[in-house]
């Protein structure tokens, strides 16, 4: 509300023509900024961030026999994060970076800050110029809960994830922004324009299509939960087709012949299109899962596929009513003991079933309630520099001791200004998801409508699965999103109140017209 008063009021900058610009050049600009800040609090992550790097440099250094085998038997959806950190060390070492580390924070803070152009992109794509005002919004709220993120330091997944998950999101709103061309094509009366401007949408849809297709597959094996927006967009997709589909079967009877004849030939052509579009995304899938394929088995790591960790797992994981659904030693012994991927499964799902039926339905609505608590308590989303994540502070010599020691107290737990840092935090993260629920009444539109059904699928997965707070950086985004379309209903709604009031002689009367008083109960 106050950015959008300082924006909207003194700054007026709905009337400015050149703002993508401004956002452009800002954008650019981040990127050496959040660099710059991102090394003065830097450290060597640990967990499972200190494990793929450590990896990396056995590779890299040819120590091949201290390859930890054994973790990429158990969770070998790393193995391709591991073959990507493993291709930007060798890029640092041409370039002459000795820690390859500094080169992920690089790219991370390319990551972020491009993100912040993307999220205002897709919110524009909504808004559009009409409600600009909204767009910058998002991306001012993004670049204080995002950009701003000790997340940046956190080279992992996480980080790859929220990006990966924006471009997608980026291409959905590109897709449904082009249905507007067929519209367009309507007002032009030169057939040959017309076709001309058909054969560039459609060529560019391919290419978008294509593109989203093996984006969502790459990023599938960096990040799981990112395949979840696609699955929306598609479900959607299936559901508006099925409609159309309906809609064409039951007014069948009432068209006119040449109109049928009209409609046979869409429906040939539309056929036609998607059987082609089908069989390249069949080619180039295939294509890309081969490549994904071969660069795991690139560095020499000897997977174990009996000794995998599957979905069972997690899923029991999830359901532990000890740990709140996070993870623990104890349950990692617990399918480690196992030899066959069979049994582990078997055994996983057996322990499972024992922990549901011994919640009963009140424990399972409990277990529920406090994995919500522990995805969305933490405005910071795991992000702040724990013991536990700390390996080693970077000390490194030219930087700022001053500013250093200053984010330090802000992003370290035990730091001087943290706990200040985490509730400004945390009451952005509450606002946030306050205003989402303000903003379900523009599910008609169909961008919203696969955005709304991308954040059920992940509260789903991570109800169903493993919970962590850092699990849904990935669409934090998306949440900020939302969260603007929110505020942007609520404001509307308190602008026709007041309008209503100043329109009024007699305020008395309008509130209790407004509370359905009759003239009797007054």
């Amino acid at each position: 509300g106050i950015v959008y008063l300082i924006f909207n009021k003194i700054i007026k900058i709905r009337k400015y023509n050149n703002i993508d610009i401004i956002i452009i050049c800002l954008t650019i600009l981040c990127i050496p900024l959040l660099y710059y800040i991102s090394i003065h609090y830097a450290y060597r992550p640990g967990w499972d961030i200190d494990i793929v790097l450590k990896n990396v440099e056995y590779i890299i250094t040819n120590n091949t026999d201290k390859i930890m085998n054994g973790y990429y038997s158990r969770y070998a959806n790393n193995l391709f994060l591991t073959y990507i950190f493993l291709n930007v060390y060798k890029i640092g070492e041409v370039i002459g970076i000795q820690n390859g580390y500094f080169l992920l924070l690089f790219i991370q803070s390319i990551m972020f800050s491009v993100g912040g152009f993307l999220i205002y992109k897709i919110a524009d794509m909504y808004f559009k110029e009409k409600y600009k005002i909204y767009s910058l919004c998002t991306w001012i709220i993004y670049m204080l809960i995002v950009g701003l993120s000790p997340h940046i330091v956190l080279t992992y997944s996480d980080g790859i994830g929220m990006f990966l998950s924006l471009i997608l999101t980026y291409i959905i709103f590109k897709l449904e922004k082009d249905k507007d061309i067929k519209k367009d094509k309507n007002k032009i009366n030169d057939d040959k324009e017309k076709n001309k401007l058909l054969q560039k949408s459609s060529i560019s849809r391919i290419i978008l299509i294509l593109f989203f297709t093996n984006l969502s597959i790459l990023g599938y094996y960096i990040k799981p939960q990112i395949i979840i927006i696609s699955i929306s967009y598609v479900i959607i997709k299936i559901l508006n087709i099925s409609y159309l589909t309906y809609m064409v079967i039951k007014n069948k009877n009432e068209d006119r012949e040449n109109d049928r004849r009209g409609r046979k030939e869409r429906i040939k052509k539309e056929i036609i299109y998607y059987i082609f579009v089908s069989i390249l995304i069949i080619i180039t899938g295939c294509i890309i899962y081969t490549h994904i394929r071969k660069a795991n088995n690139s560095m020499g790591i000897n997977v174990d596929k009996e000794k995998r960790f599957n979905i069972t797992h997690y899923a029991m994981l999830g359901w532990n009513p000890e740990s709140k659904g996070v993870f623990t030693i104890k349950d990692e012994n617990f399918s480690g003991k196992y030899e066959k991927l069979k049994d582990r499964e078997k055994a996983n799902l057996e322990e499972l079933k024992r922990r549901i039926t011994e919640m009963g339905l009140g424990g399972v609505i409990n277990q529920i309630a406090r994995k919500i608590l522990t995805n969305y308590n933490d405005g910071t989303f795991s992000g702040v520099a724990t013991f536990v994540y700390i390996r080693k502070e970077y000390n490194i010599e030219g930087i700022n001791k001053e500013l250093s020691k200053f984010l330090k107290n802000i992003y370290y737990e035990n730091g001087k200004y943290n706990m200040i840092y985490t509730q400004i935090m945390q009451c952005l993260w509450i606002g946030i998801l306050i205003f989402n629920m303000f903003s379900y009444n523009d599910g008609k539109s169909t961008k919203i409508s696969i955005v709304i059904l991308g954040i059920i699928g992940l509260f789903i997965f991570e109800i169903l699965f493993e919970a962590r707070s850092r699990y849904i950086f990935i669409y934090v985004p998306l949440y900020i999103f939302l969260g603007v379309i929110g505020l942007k209903n609520v404001l509307r709604i308190f602008v026709v109140k007041i309008k209503g009031i100043k329109n009024k002689e007699n305020v008395i009367l309008y509130m209790c017209e407004n509370t359905k008083m009759s003239k009797g109960n007054v």
